[in-house]
């Protein structure tokens, strides 16, 4: 269920990473995370980016993994990704169906992180794609102290964002930037943790 297992280009769109396989730090040091992606499944198009099956563990390996994260999926589709769109549609003085060309045909990857209960961090980065969607488990239920950090570039300061299972946060990617001609900044964020 590796990566490097994956049929997909990139590779990295799928399966799974272990602890420091993932360097997001512009020094090269690795991430202290292990994470697990898969995205939509679609038939293999040799030469297109992002498409075909996901390979997953089977239910004796990791008992409902698979079901339990199509059903995510399944629920992003469908009522979150189109929520989220309008809302950023309107806040661009727009009708709200205006970034719907751009959301059809989505390239999802969907991310599951674990941060170890040990010190370590995500590092400072941007999402590439339109928006992320994060689900977080709340901070005393999780094990560890997990601390996502949004960084204001107007004041240059770090704000660090509560983890609440009740709540979505939605981290606007470099692609919502460029189309919106920066009327929309992407966020830069980090994630440190620690037992």
């Amino acid at each position: 269920y590796h990566q490097n297992e994956q049929v997909v280009t990139p590779k990295a769109s799928r399966g799974y990473s272990a602890k420091g396989e993932e360097i997001l730090s512009s020094n090269g040091e690795p991430d202290n995370k292990q994470l697990f992606d898969l995205g939509i499944e679609r038939p293999l198009k040799p030469g297109v980016r992002f498409n075909g099956p996901n390979v997953l563990p089977p239910d004796d390996v990791a008992p409902d993994f698979a079901a339990s994260m199509y059903e995510l999926q399944d629920r992003v589709l469908k009522g979150l990704r189109w929520d989220v769109t309008r809302a950023l549609a309107m806040a661009l003085s727009q009708d709200q169906d205006f970034l719907n060309q751009y959301m059809e045909h989505p390239n999802l990857i969907h991310r599951t992180l674990y941060y170890p209960a040990a010190e370590g961090v995500a590092a400072k980065h941007t999402d590439g794609g339109f928006f992320t969607l994060l689900f977080q488990e709340d901070g005393d239920r999780s094990g560890s102290h997990n601390s996502l950090r949004v960084f204001n570039q107007a004041t240059e300061e770090w704000i660090p964002v509560e983890a609440k299972e009740t709540q979505v946060v939605v981290n606007l990617g470099d692609l919502l930037q460029f189309l919106s001609h920066d009327q929309f900044s992407s966020t830069p964020h980090e994630v440190k943790h620690s037992g």
